[in-house]
């Protein structure tokens, strides 16, 4: 992938970084060295990096991942795999770089040998922990930028300075800051994805995953100064762990909290509210899932109209009916735009009752397909964006 660049109020974000640029009075035969120490779990795409994180898995960033297809090629410790899926974190489209959640999975066409995959990690990391960077895009250093590339891989470290919103960042320290590290380093424009480890115990561990660079102009990519974000892994944790096992993974808001429940393969369901997580042994509560399913064609990127749903499915079929009372009542939003609440007393959209004729429909079509009335329950459903 090319570099791309946003460019607001004399700031630039730079995507597509890549490691390792360099202190100026620092050999680059050391990054090199300590490059080839213990960082084989390295994934490197045409135009991107990525780490192992388990046999058949490596995780990137979401806009390198996009750039794949199957097929695509991917070196790990010297042996050539095909991308055989890709996954990207479900997340409504926006040009809002602080916003993104830049994460991709990808499925490898066979198990990794000879190359342990790393862990990654489950709680935030803390402000001061040291980051171990590795990569093989653009070298340079502090003073000069990105100057030449080489393809070699380069490992430096660095100082985690901030924990915000859903992202770890840092800053390209210079030697004479009193802050740098013995082997300093950041991102350079050339490629993403890549690493940033803690070490837990002596062990390399994945903390975070190499997305954008905030620079004043765009002459200052890869110097002194610049500061870099990437994804906090910890935060993504029961989203990557659902993937890799195959199981369907929802997020959703309702009533101002975060909702994510992932369908497991046995069949049973795991349910998180704003972090605190629970299991459920019954299916969440039926206006939850359709939010979720509607969550689940955004995260895909498909347009509605372009959807083939699965008719069998009883709340798709409901999701359905719903729209074709709302045309009937003259209303022109759709299902998954509308504030919708059903119950035996009333069935409203957008604060407007429904003629009682309208509400005897929806509720003899709910016993129809689920077998039994609604009874004492009732049904609110919001906005995709709320």
């Amino acid at each position: 992938m090319k570099s791309k660049h946003l460019f607001f109020i004399g700031i630039v974000f730079v995507m597509c970084n890549a490691f390792i640029v360099t202190r100026h009075d620092i050999s680059d035969e050391e990054y090199i060295n300590y490059g080839k120490k213990g960082f084989e779990s390295l994934a490197v795409f045409e135009d991107g990096n990525g780490t192992l994180i388990d046999k058949q898995w490596v995780l990137t960033a979401r806009h390198i991942a996009d750039d794949q297809k199957p097929g695509s090629i991917v070196t790990i410790n010297g042996t050539e795999y095909k991308v055989e899926k890709i996954v990207l974190y479900p997340q409504k489209p926006t040009d809002d770089l602080f916003k993104k959640k830049d994460l991709g999975l990808i499925k490898l066409n066979q198990p990794v040998s000879g190359v342990a995959p790393v862990k990654y990690i489950k709680k935030s990391p803390e402000i001061g922990s040291i980051l171990y960077l590795a990569g093989n895009g653009d070298v340079g250093n502090g003073k000069t930028g990105p100057t030449n590339k080489d393809k070699k891989i380069r490992a430096a470290t660095n100082t985690l300075d901030s924990l915000k919103d859903h992202f770890i960042s840092f800053v390209f320290d210079s030697p004479t800051s009193g802050k740098a590290t013995k082997l300093e380093g950041t991102p350079g424009p050339g490629d993403s994805g890549g690493p940033a480890y803690i070490k837990e115990n002596g062990t390399l561990v994945l903390a975070g995953v190499s997305s954008f660079e905030v620079v004043e102009n765009r002459q200052q990519q890869g110097r002194y100064g610049v500061r870099n974000y990437y994804p906090n892994v910890s935060l993504f944790a029961d989203w990557i762990e659902s993937t890799i096992k195959g199981e369907r993974y929802y997020k959703t808001i309702m009533d101002g909290k975060e909702i994510v429940s992932i369908k497991r393969a046995d069949g049973s369901y795991y349910l998180g509210v704003d972090g605190k997580k629970a299991v459920v042994d019954d299916l969440i509560k039926y206006g939850e899932r359709v939010i979720q399913e509607y969550n689940d064609i955004e995260a895909k990127e498909t347009a509605w109209k372009q959807r083939q749903p699965d008719m069998n499915d009883p709340q798709m079929q409901f999701a359905f009916y719903l729209e074709t009372l709302m045309k009937e009542a003259g209303i022109k939003k759709s299902l998954r735009e509308a504030t919708i609440s059903i119950s035996t007393e009333k069935f409203t959209v957008e604060g407007k009752e429904m003629p009682e004729n309208l509400k005897s429909k929806a509720l003899k079509k709910f016993e129809e397909l689920f077998k039994q009335p609604l009874g004492n329950n009732q049904i609110n459903l919001r906005p995709r964006n709320n």
